[in-house]
């Protein structure tokens, strides 16, 4: 289980100081509806640009905000009549800087990897990479691992379509919700995955032919294949190859 389950809500004190670090370097400005980072101040913005999403001026996530300098820019705090009393007005803080501020807090200026969804490549965690290496002068984190979608037969899984299936919806369905984990780790996590029901049916019949061998393997327990172990390291540690990974404990 995780170590630690922080709450954005828990760190308002922490988002304040690092928005005020931001400032004294220079790298904000005040609008009507809150404080900005002014993006035209740092040298390569954009480390993970794919198509430019948040390169070219006049596109925006959120839509045009006539007071911002850059469209690119983003919100450090935004004023609001409810929140939290802050040096600049009363709001809250931008969705970038609380994840900034939490991992710094519990994992330092530099931790080893950051991972998220490919959705958050462009804009959250180039914005969060900015902010923190702005301040700290270090790099933030070692590898961004940024895994794609899971596809259902009507389009991407997501809160906003109601199309969302949990463990419940497995287990009514009398399938050992560990299959999941099997079917999962069939496609690497840079791809796209396209879930059925059949499939996930048949990567439950695949773990019951795994528990199987390990039930009979641990019978007679030998010495361990030297030469199997060693091309399961070099598989994993390729990219987390999952799927190679998977090929080589059937091949096993």
């Amino acid at each position: 289980p995780p170590t630690h389950l922080p709450f954005a809500s828990d760190h308002i004190k922490e988002s304040i100081e690092l928005i005020k670090k931001l400032e004294e370097k220079n790298l904000t400005y005040k609008t009507s509806d809150g404080i900005y980072f002014d993006t035209s101040k740092i040298k390569n913005y954009i480390k993970f640009g794919n198509g430019g999403e948040v390169s070219k001026e006049g596109e925006s996530r959120i839509g045009k905000n006539p007071e911002k300098k850059n469209d690119r820019d983003f919100a450090l705090w935004k004023f609001s009549s409810i929140g939290w009393n802050g040096p600049w007005n009363t709001g809250f803080p931008g969705w970038h800087i609380e994840c900034s501020v939490m991992s710094k807090k519990y994992l330092g200026e530099t931790f080893d990897i950051h991972t998220g969804g490919i959705e958050h490549k462009p804009i959250h965690h180039t914005n969060e990479m900015a902010q923190s290496e702005s301040v700290s002068g270090k790099t933030m984190a070692n590898f961004w691992m940024h895994n794609e979608h899971l596809i259902l037969p009507d389009g991407k899984m997501a809160k906003s379509k109601g199309n969302s299936i949990n463990i419940k919806d497995v287990e009514d369905r009398k399938i050992d919700p560990l299959s999941l984990r099997v079917l999962f780790l069939q496609a690497h996590y840079r791809s796209p995955q396209i879930f059925s029901w059949d499939a996930l049916e048949a990567s439950a019949t695949a773990l019951l032919k795994i528990r199987n061998f390990i039930n009979e393997a641990n019978k007679n327990i030998g010495t361990p294949n030297a030469g199997y172990i060693s091309e399961f390291k070099k598989i994993i540690e390729n990219d987390l190859d999952t799927p190679k990974a998977l090929a080589l404990l059937w091949e096993v």
